[in-house]
């Protein structure tokens, strides 16, 4: 949504049974008439219906209460605040906390873009103007109104970035001041930065009108061909400046190639003057030192044949040297050779001793391991040798007590005996009660 919040305001509102005041009944409100009136207002004032929901974020509504009957009907009334009802007072400032409250100061944004305090101005002037009909103006002239600034912001937008981009591509243009660039060039350009800047506007986030997508699409070219034109000047002056500028240098070059010219050739002849001058006496210096040097070779001569004879003899006893080093280095590469094979021999001997070594150490570690082997074994036989003797244990009890299971069932047998003969007494008692009784009876003397 372009926008951020639009609040409606509600005066006078008399129904506070159904809604009561404040933003609470204005939003229910709200809801209830843009539900209702969907299906009933105008296709004129539908669209801009349409439009309000689509192009802000949030919709609100507060209900003001009545300001009471002096402030509308005593023409007295000169603004004083006791004679403003106190519900009316009370909900402004309700609503001015509202307003004011720092999480509802929001900066402002149009398109999700912020914009500037000039923009804002913009916006404030536009619906200026149509507010200032004596006339109340339709919601459609407002809405249009508002529009056609984001019209403006997306205009000079879109116009910004093509003296952005041109400003670059007319400085890299004369970056080269060995050549001068083509008018061709500075055409290719422009069409090149029109449709960037024609697709920048129309991707810009604006509320859609389709006259003020005409109205400003023409504007944005007629602008662009005012810049243009602009750029044609000024690439024109460039051009002629640089040409007048290059003209200049290539005269100031010219003249002072003449006067190196006239001063090279001065110069060239003076220095030829010198150069004969010097010449001609290193010539006859060098002719007297090569006749010295002449004498001086034939002694040199001399003294090489003499040296070479004295080379002669001395390579001779340097050859028969030779031979005799030959001969002890041959002596010396067979001792060597000799001790190359020991000590080849020796590190067989090492391996092989290495070897018997790592093998003995081995040896050692498994005789370790079954020595470790073994207590372990000798545990674990003391350890069954217990477990045996106290299971031979286990079974001696086990037989005395079977022993004395057998002598309680003995005795059991016994008791089971007692009891039958007790059994059997006292019965033979209860009998003989009975007779003592039965003679009692007969002979009470006794």
């Amino acid at each position: 949504a372009p926008y951020q919040t639009l609040k409606f305001l509600v005066r006078d509102w008399p129904n506070k049974q159904e809604y009561p005041f404040g933003l609470n009944g204005g939003k229910r409100y709200l809801k209830n008439i843009l539900h209702k009136m969907k299906n009933e207002i105008p296709d004129e004032s539908e669209s801009v219906n349409d439009h309000i929901l689509c192009c802000y974020k949030e919709l609100d509504c507060y209900l003001f209460p009545y300001p009471g009957e002096k402030v509308a009907f005593d023409s007295t009334f000169n603004g004083d605040v006791k004679d403003i009802d106190e519900n009316f007072m009370h909900h402004t400032k309700l609503l001015a906390d509202h307003l004011f409250d720092p999480q509802n100061l929001q900066i402002k944004t149009i398109n999700d873009i912020k914009i500037t305090c000039k923009d804002l101005v913009d916006t404030i002037k536009r619906v200026f103007t149509v507010l200032q009909d004596e006339n109340l103006p339709q919601p459609k002239f407002l809405f249009e109104a508002t529009a056609e600034t984001t019209y403006v912001k997306a205009l000079n937008c879109a116009l910004n970035h093509y003296d952005k981009a041109m400003a670059k591509k007319f400085k890299k243009l004369f970056q080269d001041t060995d050549e001068l660039p083509q008018e061709d060039v500075l055409f290719a350009i422009h069409d090149k930065l029109v449709t960037n800047t024609k697709r920048q506007f129309s991707s810009y986030c604006k509320m859609k009108f389709q006259d003020l997508e005409q109205k400003y699409n023409s504007q944005l070219l007629e602008r662009l061909q005012e810049r243009f034109h602009k750029w044609k000047s000024e690439f024109e002056q460039k051009v002629n400046i640089n040409l007048q500028n290059s003209l200049s240098k290539h005269m100031t070059l010219l003249d002072n190639a003449k006067k190196e010219t006239k001063k090279i050739k001065a110069d060239s002849e003076r220095l030829l003057t010198d150069m004969k001058d010097k010449y001609s006496k290193e010539s006859k210096q060098l002719e007297n030192k090569l006749s010295e040097m002449e004498k001086q070779q034939s002694g040199y001569l001399e003294t090489i044949t003499e040296h070479t004879q004295h080379i002669s003899i001395l390579e001779e006893n340097l050859s028969s040297e030779r031979k005799k080093k030959d001969a002890s280095l041959a002596k010396q590469r067979a001792i060597l050779k000799q001790i190359d094979e020991l000590n080849e021999k020796r590190s067989s001997e090492m391996k092989k001793y290495e070897a018997s070594e790592q093998e003995l150490q081995e040896s050692r570690a498994r005789a370790q391991t079954y020595m470790e082997e073994l207590e372990k074994a000798k545990s674990k036989l003391e350890q069954t040798q217990k477990e045996a003797n106290r299971v031979a244990d286990m079974e001696i009890k086990l037989k005395e007590m079977e022993a004395k299971a057998e002598d309680i069932s003995e005795i059991k047998k016994q008791l089971l005996a007692i009891t039958k003969c007790n059994d059997d007494a006292q019965e033979a008692m209860r009998h003989l009660k009975d007779k003592i009784e039965r003679i009692r009876r007969i002979c009470p003397i006794f």
